[in-house]
């Protein structure tokens, strides 16, 4: 792990949602106000989602930024990475990542989804034993309207795992 001096954190060449991380409490997740944070690095294949993977007080994190989709109420964001074989594969447990980080944004209103790998486990969106998992995931953050049943329970279970950064309230 390389902890960054805070140089590239500062320097405006990341996706502003992945610098605005610093600012947000992540305390419930075992991550030390003042904790080091390693420099980010790109994962080049989900650039389309500000993907990048990095460590938070000792946390490996992998981070994205879900998109709006033009028909479909909540974001999108995709939870894959490629296989030694070729093929890509959803995230599994056997990684190494603790948290996977997702950050969303409608009009004036953005937060983070702070998901534990273990609660993504349960949930199965991330592999375990290469068995199950997703490759993609709908997120619904609070201010968003479930449009059925299905959104609605997906909601419920997500905004237990949201946080809005330091000093923004909706």
């Amino acid at each position: 792990m390389v902890v960054d001096n805070g140089e590239v954190w500062a320097d405006g060449s990341l996706h502003p949602d992945l610098a605005a991380l610093r600012g947000l409490d992540l305390t419930a997740h075992g991550v030390e106000t003042g904790a080091p944070f390693s420099a980010p690095i790109a994962e080049p294949e989900s650039a389309e989602y500000a993907a990048h993977t990095l460590t938070m007080g000792g946390r490996a994190v992998r981070f994205r930024v879900a998109k709006t989709t033009p028909t479909k109420a909540g974001h999108f964001v995709t939870l894959w990475q490629r296989s030694t074989a070729g093929p890509i594969r959803p995230l599994d447990v056997a990684d190494g990542d603790d948290l996977v980080i997702v950050a969303t944004r409608s009009e004036s209103r953005r937060g983070y989804f702070v998901f534990p790998v273990a609660a993504l486990v349960a949930r199965g969106v991330v592999s375990a034993n290469s068995l199950g998992g997703k490759r993609a995931l709908r997120v619904y953050a609070p201010w968003v309207t479930a449009p059925n049943a299905q959104a609605r329970r997906t909601q419920a279970w997500q905004v237990e795992y949201f946080s809005y950064p330091v000093g923004l309230i909706d």
